[in-house]
């Protein structure tokens, strides 16, 4: 298994998170409270972000798995000074439509830390739409073909998005690192 290296972002592929690890992650999901995903600013909008998010503790197998995924990324790909991880959410596009149009994962923080990377772990492939995307020049989608257990590693700044859902779940998990803001 070569991980894939495409200038902007770090790709794990297909199979990369065991499918144990996987399935203990659904069992813990299920442990705990689901709540509607808001965007930055605290607020529900399901006209741009229509998804369940779990909230997942930064000790869950799974965050310390994608933690280490990102750490191995970064010494290879970006070379960012990294603090620790922050907010782990399990995401549930489950109903038809769900999606999450495109955005920014940038947060500074009051102690002079940011998100400086973005990783997301891919649980399943048994749905149709929901495309990942990153939003390149010109308004171009640059789509990465996903499946279940890769992992994708890529800077908070760069646009991104979710396409609708058009049939089954698609599920992930999500996760960010800081460190010292960018200069």
């Amino acid at each position: 298994m070569k991980p894939i290296d495409n200038h902007f972002f770090w790709q794990y592929p297909p199979g990369f998170i065991p499918d144990k690890l996987i399935e203990q992650t659904f069992e813990l999901a299920k442990q705990k409270q689901r709540e509607d995903g808001k965007l930055q600013d605290g607020e529900v909008d399901k006209t741009v972000r229509s998804v369940e998010r779990t909230p997942l503790d930064e000790f869950d197998p799974i965050s310390v798995f994608l933690f280490g995924a990102a750490q191995k990324a970064n010494d290879i790909q970006f070379q960012y000074k990294l603090g620790g991880p922050s907010q782990w959410e399990m995401l549930h596009y489950d109903k038809k439509g769900d999606k999450y149009d495109c955005h920014i994962d940038t947060v500074n923080y009051d102690n002079g830390y940011a998100r400086k990377l973005t990783v997301m772990g891919y649980l399943n492939d048994e749905y149709k739409g929901g495309k990942f995307y990153f939003m390149t020049h010109a308004d171009e989608r640059h789509y990465v073909d996903i499946g279940k257990g890769s992992v994708l590693v890529f800077p908070p700044y760069i646009m991104h998005g979710v396409e609708p859902v058009e049939e089954g779940a698609r599920e992930s998990v999500v996760g960010w690192i800081t460190g010292p803001k960018f200069r």
